[in-house]
Order: C-alpha cells, then structure tokens, then sequence
C-alpha cells in the first residue's frame, strides 16, 4: 500500500507538472474586450503555450495583463485598431513568435514595452501606422526576424531606439514614411541586411547607425528622404547584390560615404536627386550587374525626371563593365561623359543618351566603342549639338582620333581603316616601338619601328575601337584608331 502511494503522488505531480506548462488553442484565438483578456487564465488554465494565432483588436482593451502566462506563439500575433492600449505590458513572458507579428494601427500607443523577452520571430514583423508610437522600446532583446521587418508610417517615431539587439533580418528591411524620423539609431548592431529600402522619411537626416553594415546581398533602395544630406555611415558597404537604387533625396549632393563600395550584382540607377552635382564617392566601383540608368528611371513613370544640378560623372571613372543597357536621361547641367570612358563596349547591350539639354561632348571611349560595333538599340537625340544623334557622336569619335601625331613628328594614317595602317616620320629611330591594344586592354599588335614609313596589317583584328601606343627613348604618345 505504501509503494502504491507512492506511485500516486509521483504521477501526481508528473501530471500537475504538465498542466502547468502545455500546448493549447491550436485554432488559434482572438481577443475584441478586455473581459476576454481578463478571463483567459481562468477559461484556458494552464495554457502558456498558444499553438495557433493570436489576434488582440478592439477599442474596449486597455492592457494585456491577462496574457501573463504566455511564453510562446505558434502562429501569428496580431495587435491592431486599438484606440486605448498604451503599452504591450502582459506579453512580459513571451520568448517566441512561430508567424508574424503585426502591430499596427493602434491608436494610443506609446512603445512597444512587454515585448522585452521576445528574441526571435520566425516570420514577418511589421510595425505601422501607430500614430503616437514614440520609441521601439521594448524589443531591446529582439535578434533577429526570420523574413521581412517593416516600420511604416508611425509618424511620431524620431530614432529606432529598442532595436539596440537587431543583428540580422531574412529578408526586407523596409523603413518607409515615418515622417519624424531623423536618424537609425538603435540599429548599430547590425551587420548584414538581404535588403534595405529607406523611403519616404522627410526628416531622415543621417544613417551614420548603419556604421557596422558590411554587405547588402540584395537590394539596396534610398529614396524620397527629403532633408537627407549624406550617405556617411555606409562606408563598409562592399557589394550590393541586387539594384541600387537613389531617387528624389532632395539634399543629397554626391554619394560620400559609399567609398568603398566595389561591385553592384543588378541595376543601379540615379535620378531626381535634385541638389545632386556630382557621383563622387562612387570611385571604388569597379562592376554593375544590370544597367546603367542617371536620370528618368522607366520603371517608375511618374517619378521626377533627371538629376537637375549633375554637372560630372568623373566618380565612375574606375567602372570597367556593366551588364545591361546605358542610359543618361533628363540630366539638364551635364556637359560631358567623362567618367565613363573605362566602359568596355562589349558589356553594354543597348544606349539611350537623350534630353540632356547640355551635354554636347559624348565622344568618350566606351561610347565610341559601342558606336563602332553595337549590340543592340542606340538612341541618341535632344541632346546639345555634337550629341544630337548616333552620327554627330560618330563623327565627333573620328575627329578625335583621325590622326596620331607626337611630338617627333609621327603619323598614323589611314583613320579609320579596315585593313592596313600606315606609321611614317622622318624621326623613327632603331627604338621606336608600337604596340596596339583592344578596349580590354589586351595588346592584339607589337613591332618595333625602324623605317621612316611603315605599314601594318590590322585586317585579323575584328571591328571597333584600338588604343595605339608609340614610344621612343625620349616620349610616349597615345591615342586611337578605329577598325572598320
């Protein structure tokens, strides 16, 4: 009888153990008074761990005390269009989100306080429209969110300060219409970001909380942040791995800040950024994935035309290859493409320059090239004279490199040609040198001059655009042929 007994009691408290912590509601429940909250201890005893949804909406709720027991959501948590909750203070236990969590619309409140042991959300977070949500306070221990985290349009919101713990997030990060914020801090954390877009927060002013994000694998957007004056703070950034997109910052003036950024995996493209004169801090870039487009960008039709105070390109000047079509559009003060002369030809697929009121000098490397031997579409027209058509820039690529005279008297004429080139001066010595090079810059010819008139076969060398070099003991001279 005494083992019996024994026996008992162990299976006793073996069950009340089990009851204490359990599994419950795997329908899911919502919440519409605070009568319900009240009571959910006493209707659903024992139950800490909600395996469905939750849902927690209504003007009568004004805190959340009767939540205190549970530790975990399977499903979604929702919060939205509640006019007197102030506070979260209730979800106090709660570690673990299996869905999304959505807080949105809730009138009265003011931060995100009963939220401070959850870490981990496995789906969506979207923080928005909560008028007078002052901070994030609250998610000091949320580390990570599985897929996308949005914060929209919570008007009241001056910093992300709460989000001190955030370390990664799956998939967008989407920071939009927050039209008080004006500065990231709480996001110091963070280190890698699949995707970031910054849009439509006027008062935005720095991103310098941004200072430890290494890498953005896809895409990165800043766009319509009105009083946005630099990009500082992205200066870790290497490679973006998707579009790269920078519109209507109406304050921005160049992109310091991205000094180190080397290579773009898609499209990138620049327009509307009124105050915008120039690309400096984009010299570390080396390769674009996908086009090329500074000014109107077609996939936003009813954005602002061009970069209206663009007057230079020179920042791109150590971009080698894009991997789509060429177009700079509607940009009114630029004169010049200089800057994307390192281009190589064979990289683009098509070229627009047009409605670029000032720009009359198109005759750079990478544009001659591509006119020499093109691949697809080219459009060329309302531009100033000498850019106003494919011809005016053909005819301006071969004035430029009609002849090659140095300082010694040396000439390389015919230009263009399609077959044999001749090299004549009456100063050729015994070591004079000619090498030509291909717009990859790999050397196709080498000879060495000794005649004062020689000629050169350059029939096997397939159309385009060649750089010629001419060196004696005493000078080196450079410039271009064109092979038909």
């Amino acid at each position: 009888m005494k083992n019996f007994s024994l026996l008992f009691s162990a299976l006793m408290i073996c069950c009340q153990m089990q009851l204490f912590s359990q599994g419950c509601l795997p329908e899911g429940i919502t919440f519409t008074t605070q009568e319900q909250i009240d009571s959910f201890q006493i209707n659903f005893p024992n139950c800490t761990e909600i395996e469905g949804s939750v849902y927690i909406t209504g003007p009568d709720i004004i805190n959340l005390f009767g939540l205190q027991v549970v530790n975990s959501v399977g499903g979604d948590l929702e919060i939205y269009q509640t006019s007197s909750l102030i506070n979260l203070s209730g979800l106090d236990n709660l570690t673990f989100i299996g869905g999304e969590l959505h807080i949105t619309l809730n009138e009265a409140l003011l931060s995100l306080a009963g939220l401070d042991n959850l870490t981990y959300i496995e789906g969506e977070l979207v923080i928005a429209y909560n008028e007078i949500l002052l901070s994030l306070t609250g998610m000091e221990n949320l580390f990570s969110v599985g897929t996308h985290f949005d914060i929209n349009n919570n008007n009241a919101l001056t910093d992300l300060t709460g989000l001190n713990n955030l370390h990664s997030v799956g998939g967008y990060f989407d920071i939009i219409g927050n039209n008080n914020l004006e500065g990231l801090t709480g996001l110091e954390a963070v280190t890698s970001l699949n995707h970031l877009s910054l849009q439509h927060n006027e008062a935005l002013i720095s991103l310098l909380a941004l200072q430890n994000l290494d890498s953005v694998p896809g895409v990165l957007r800043i766009g319509d942040n009105d009083a946005l004056i630099s990009l500082q703070g992205l200066h870790h950034i290497t490679y973006i791995g998707g579009d790269f997109l920078v519109y209507e910052n109406d304050a921005l003036t160049d992109f310091g800040g991205l000094d180190n950024l080397s290579s773009i995996g898609d499209c990138v493209g620049i327009w509307g950024n009124d105050l915008m004169t120039s690309l400096n801090g984009l010299e570390a870039l080396t390769a674009i994935g996908g086009e090329l487009t500074i000014g109107y960008w077609h996939q936003y039709p009813y954005s602002d035309y061009g970069n209206l105070s663009l007057t230079s390109l020179t920042g791109l000047h150590n971009l080698t290859s894009i991997g789509g079509y060429l177009r700079i559009e509607d940009n009114d003060k630029l004169t010049s493409l200089s800057g994307i002369d390192n281009i190589a030809a064979n990289s683009i697929d098509s070229l627009y320059i047009h409605h670029n009121d000032s720009l009359s000098m198109c005759e750079v490397s990478s544009v001659c090239d591509y006119l020499a031997n093109p691949s697809g579409t080219i459009e060329i027209y309302d531009n100033e004279a000498g850019c106003n058509s494919p011809e005016e820039v053909e005819e301006a690529c071969l004035t430029t490199i009609e002849e090659i005279e140095t300082g010694n008297g040396i000439k390389i004429i015919p230009n263009p040609s399609n077959d044999k080139i001749n090299i004549s001066s009456s100063a050729i010595t015994g070591v004079t040198h000619l090498a030509i090079f291909n717009a990859n810059g790999e050397k196709v010819v080498e000879k060495q001059l000794t005649d004062t008139e020689t000629q050169i076969d350059i029939s096997a060398l397939p159309r385009g655009v060649y750089f010629v070099r001419v060196q004696d003991e005493k000078i080196v001279e450079v410039g271009k042929i064109i092979k038909q």
